[in-house]
């Protein structure tokens, strides 16, 4: 797999609720280094949400005026361009990059009629420009791209799970000038921790498929999971992603990836549809 550079989007839902496997979260004063050392970075994103209590609540202590911030929302978010706008405001930002919708049912849920009505008012408030939607299943985002036009697309995309890495499904999204952000690079991290896998019963099922990707890594002396785990996304021409960090630690290292190169890996998984359990964290 060829080196390139990447977007990195900051997740910070591990600051509103223990999101990792790990359990830890990550805390303001982390967040705050974080951000520090990302002034430095041109295309630098934040992706946060308006459900995100503790997100909004540090994110307001800084300057994030350099940054592109990304937001979500739900359609159960009563007077939702009020909510934006104080939102926006209590961010101290112009307007965002982007708004998504949170959940992929509820924008099917929206007829194309209610959809452009939407985008019209977040156009003429002056929230954002771009508007899309974060989605979970396959089937959900070919639905989509043919009911409504988009702008943003956020995906779920690692080495276990391909279903979105379809090479014609890509160009289409590009054809239509949407821009690809993924998601879950890690798997929640038991891609890159084999000690979340085996405290966790729920993965013994799988154990056939995480050997053989752990006896492939080992055999292409595959020392750094994240970078290679990373790579593995810029080798299918997506340079957007989004991770969450416990700790500055994980940020800077993650910020500072050496420039190695990686053999394509083989299809761990070969049940690669949106019922796969192991592929769909919103349903562990």
């Amino acid at each position: 797999m060829k080196n390139k550079t990447f977007n990195l989007v900051l997740g910070t839902a591990q600051l509103d609720q223990n999101y990792s496997l790990s359990k830890r979260g990550l805390n303001e004063f982390n967040l705050k280094k974080i951000i520090n050392l990302s002034h430095k970075k041109k295309n630098f994103f934040i992706d946060t949400a308006l459900i995100y209590k503790n997100s909004e609540k540090f994110l307001s202590k800084i300057n994030l005026k350099k940054f592109n911030i990304i937001t979500k929302i739900e359609n159960s978010n009563k007077n939702l361009i009020k909510k934006l706008i104080k939102s926006k405001k209590k961010l101290k930002i112009n307007r965002f990059y982007g708004v998504l919708f949170h959940n992929e049912k509820e924008l099917l849920s929206k007829s194309p009629k209610e959809f452009l009505k939407l985008v019209k008012s977040l156009k003429d408030n002056n929230i954002t420009n771009k508007v899309g939607v974060s989605v979970y299943t396959l089937k959900s985002l070919n639905l989509i791209i043919k009911k409504f036009n988009l702008d943003l697309i956020q995906v779920p995309a690692n080495i276990f799970d391909k279903r979105f890495l379809n090479q014609k499904l890509l160009q289409k999204l590009k054809q239509k000038k949407i821009r690809i952000f993924v998601r879950s690079v890690f798997l929640k991290g038991i891609l890159i921790n084999k000690k979340f896998r085996d405290e966790n019963k729920g993965f013994i099922k799988y154990k056939k498929e995480f050997d053989a990707y752990e006896k492939w890594l080992d055999k292409e002396n595959i020392i750094n999971k994240k970078f290679f785990c990373i790579r593995f996304i810029l080798a299918n021409k997506i340079n957007n992603i989004v991770i969450g960090f416990d700790n500055f630690k994980e940020y800077k290292e993650i910020s500072n990836y050496k420039n190695e190169k990686y053999a394509y890996p083989p299809n761990f998984i070969k049940y690669q549809s949106d019922k796969n359990k192991l592929l769909r964290p919103d349903l562990w």
